[in-house]
C-alpha cells in the first residue's frame, strides 16, 4: 500500500509541466551528490543536471539535496512559466 503524505515523505516526486513549445528558461533541476559529514548528510560539490521537459516526472530520496534553478519567461505571460506539482511517496506502516 502506498501513501502520498506532504511531509517526512521517503521518495519526493516533482511533476512538470508547461506548454509546448517551452517559452521559458531555466527551471533545470540540480540534485546534489550526498555525503556524511560529522553525522550530517550534505551536499557534495557534484550534481545531476535534470532538464525541464513537459508532462514528466522525477522521483528521488526526499533527503537528497537539491535545487531549483530560477525560471526566465520573457514573455511575463503565467501560462509561457514552467509548473509543478510536488508529492511525497511514503511506505505504509503496519
Amino acid at each position: 500500500m502506498i501513501k502520498i503524505l506532504y511531509r517526512g515523505g521517503q521518495l519526493f516526486t516533482p511533476i512538470l509541466s508547461n506548454q509546448e513549445p517551452k517559452a521559458f528558461s531555466g527551471g533545470e533541476l540540480l540534485l546534489y551528490n550526498s555525503k556524511i559529514e560529522n553525522n550530517l548528510y550534505v551536499n557534495a560539490e557534484s550534481f545531476t543536471k535534470i532538464e525541464p521537459r513537459n508532462n514528466s516526472i522525477v522521483f528521488f530520496l526526499s533527503r537528497c539535496m537539491h535545487e531549483v534553478l530560477p525560471v526566465n519567461c520573457k514573455s511575463k505571460a503565467f501560462a509561457d512559466s514552467r509548473f509543478t506539482i510536488n508529492g511525497w511517496v511514503r511506505r505504509a506502516i503496519n
